[in-house]
This record gives structure tokens, C-alpha cells and sequence, in this order.
């Protein structure tokens, strides 16, 4: 499934890329990178054998170098109980079994992948701009949209 996955963003971000080269942009809610994050949480957690993660980190490795890295990581910064609490208040069935812990553990990976790419251990280190906008008192866009205007000037208009 997280070969799946990882082939899919793949294909998602190539075709953002090229859309930027020709446009004013493209904006993805999920990357490469985030991909990962679920895919290492996995492996963790044992769902993925050593062999199977091994993989996973080569083909992430060589498709992430066939990419132009995206010109920002956008991290809406949510406390994970703060995440559990807007899931249950959607009320998708598909959400109703998250524990807490789970959103603990997404949090730790997302905050190792901005820590990984902040001290340039990652492959898109050197072309990224990381930007955390908190997101605990809910989706007030206006930060977003400023970062958004700052990095991609006239995209959104």
C-alpha cells in the first residue's frame, strides 16, 4: 500500500512541477515528504518489514532527486489532541477509531521530517523554505495566504 501511495505522490508532485514551470504555481495538501512520515510510522510500528522499508526508502530517495523541491513546506502545527477532537466532531466513520496516540506519533514523524530538512539531512533541503503556521484555534487562512502571496507573488490572484 505505501509503494502504492508513494508511486501516486510521485506522480502528483511531477505534475505540479511541471504545472509550476508553466504557470504561477501549484499547491499540493500532501507531498513526498509527508508521505513518508505515514510509510516510517509503519515501519515502526512493524506493518512493513525491514525489506519492505528498505525499499520504500530507496525508490522515496530517488524519485525525491528527480524532483525540483517545492519552493515551501506549509506545516499546519496542530496539537494532536486538538486533531482528535475536529475528528470526532466531523464525525467520519473512517476517522472514528484514531486514538491519540496515533496523532502523537504523526506529529513526532512530521516534527523529525522538518527537523530533518531545517538541518539538511533531506534531499530538498537546500530548496525549500520550511514555514509552521499554527493551527490550534482553527482554519484562519489569512497567515497562509500572506505566506503563499510572499513566496509566490500574484499566484492567488
Amino acid at each position: 500500500m505505501q509503494m502504492f501511495l508513494l508511486r501516486w505522490r510521485f506522480a502528483m508532485q511531477n505534475e505540479a512541477m511541471w504545472a509550476s514551470m508553466q504557470s504561477r504555481g501549484a499547491i499540493l495538501d500532501r507531498g513526498l515528504p509527508g508521505d513518508r512520515v505515514f510509510a516510517q510510522l509503519h515501519a515502526r510500528r512493524g506493518n512493513m518489514h525491514e525489506l519492505e522499508w528498505l525499499t520504500y526508502e530507496q525508490w522515496f530517495d530517488t524519485m525525491a532527486c528527480a524532483l525540483r523541491p517545492p519552493a515551501v513546506l506549509l506545516y499546519l502545527d496542530t496539537a494532536p489532541e486538538v486533531a482528535l477532537e475536529r475528528t470526532r466532531t466531523r464525525g467520519r466513520e473512517a476517522e472514528s477509531s484514531i486514538p491519540l496516540e496515533y496523532l502523537q506519533a504523526l506529529a513526532d514523524g512530521y516534527n523529525e521530517l522538518i527537523e530533518e530538512i531545517v538541518a539538511g539531512r533531506h534531499a530538498w533541503s537546500q530548496g525549500i523554505r520550511v514555514v509552521r503556521v499554527p493551527w490550534n484555534d482553527g482554519p484562519d487562512v489569512t497567515p497562509i495566504l500572506q505566506i503563499l502571496e510572499s513566496v509566490a507573488p500574484g499566484m492567488l490572484s
